[in-house]
């Protein structure tokens, strides 16, 4: 749950979406059957901590399925705690820890990400379509917020 620290206001806020493309082609979205359960696609994209991260330094976050239904968006915002120390504020912590996770890779679930084997396009082994394609995970800003 977001916590209820927002005697200062929100501060810091955001939002983002993030998609599984193809590393060689982004405009290659990885298709997804959420069928409209957000839910669903947070366990899908993100680890347990990924998403402690943001319940636990959040003070105000909003998801839903992004329109093309292959991606999730959120808002967030960040209340200031009545310490001013930048140290101390939720965009703060948010940052670092959600820094920390993905140079652990336990921010996106690995199981998100694949290498599609598709095999030779021709009999003899050869043509273009015999390339792996690498899908990785894309965060990037969405340009309206959710609240």
């Amino acid at each position: 749950m977001p916590n209820s620290d927002n005697a200062y206001g929100l501060h810091n806020k955001q939002s983002m979406e993030i998609k599984i493309v193809n590393e060689a082609d982004a405009s290659d979205i990885k298709p997804q059957s959420f069928s409209s359960n957000v839910s669903t696609a947070q366990g899908y994209f993100f680890t347990d901590a990924a998403l402690a991260c943001f319940n636990d330094n959040a003070t105000q976050i909003s998801w839903a399925i992004t329109s093309d239904g292959k991606g999730l968006r959120w808002t967030i915002a960040f209340g200031v705690p009545a310490s001013t120390d930048v140290a101390d504020s939720w965009a703060k912590k948010f940052s670092d820890t959600k820094t920390s996770l993905i140079s652990g890779n336990n921010f996106v679930k690995a199981s998100a990400l694949y290498v599609d084997g598709k095999g030779a396009e021709n009999a003899d082994g050869s043509g273009a379509d015999g390339t792996d394609s690498k899908w990785i995970w894309k965060i990037s800003e969405s340009g309206d917020h959710l609240f």
